[in-house]
Formats: structure tokens, C-alpha cells, sequence
């Protein structure tokens, strides 16, 4: 709920305006593509699908309308909501001194060439 009211209020603040005849607001919208990437790994058909399926949403627009409607929305808007969410990620979450870095070498994953020791190979062991 709290992502839904500060989309709404940046769309509004940005004066975005929704067709008289729009089933799902410009806020709704953007609400289906952050599902997407939070809970689905990206995929917006199955996002969709559950937020239909699940009465989630009143009113969930095709895929295509979707995706036409994704790309209707201006870059600004979209890293405006952005900074507004990270903004109220700092605020409820206290600072940590811990931090996760998403790379993890592994020394098994090097290309090694193999050495054979010449007197550990018999004749006809091959």
C-alpha cells in the first residue's frame, strides 16, 4: 500500500494524466512492472496473471496494453519514483555496517592443466 500511494502521488505531482477511459491508472501500471521484478524475477506475464487471477487488482490490462503503457511512461517519472523509494528505503531501515557483495570466486572455477607424473603412467593403462 505504501508503494501504491507513493506512485500515486508522484504521478500526480508530475501531473501525469490518465485517459478518461483507462482501466488501470499510471500508478497500477507501474505497480506491475515493480511485482515483476520483486516476486517474478522479471517475468510481467506471470505477474500479471496472479494479479488478475488472485483479485489482487481490479482490473489488469492485456499484455500488450501493458507493455505498450510501460513504455508510455516518461524515464524522469520512473527515476523520480525511484529516488523516492530509495529515500524511504533509508528511513525505515536503520544503517548496518554490513553489506553483501554479489561476486563469490571460487579457486575450483580457475582452468588448470592437468600434470601427469610420467612414472605414475604403466603401459596399456590408457
Amino acid at each position: 500500500m505504501l508503494i501504491y500511494s507513493v506512485y500515486d502521488e508522484c504521478v500526480k505531482f508530475y501531473n501525469v494524466k490518465d485517459d478518461s477511459q483507462c482501466k488501470m491508472s499510471t500508478a497500477e501500471v507501474m505497480i506491475v512492472s515493480i511485482a515483476s521484478a520483486q516476486f517474478f524475477y522479471g517475468n510481467f506475464r506471470r505477474a500479471r496473471l496472479i494479479l488478475k487471477y488472485g483479485r489482487l487488482m481490479k482490473h489488469v490490462l492485456s499484455e500488450s496494453q501493458l507493455n505498450r503503457r510501460w513504455h508510455a511512461i516518461k524515464e524522469e517519472l520512473w527515476y523520480a519514483i525511484f529516488f523516492l523509494l530509495a529515500e524511504i528505503n533509508k528511513i525505515l531501515r536503520p544503517p548496518t555496517k554490513y553489506f553483501a557483495i554479489d561476486s563469490f570466486p571460487l579457486p575450483a572455477c580457475e582452468k588448470k592443466p592437468e600434470v601427469i607424473d610420467a612414472s605414475y603412467i604403466k603401459e596399456g593403462s590408457f
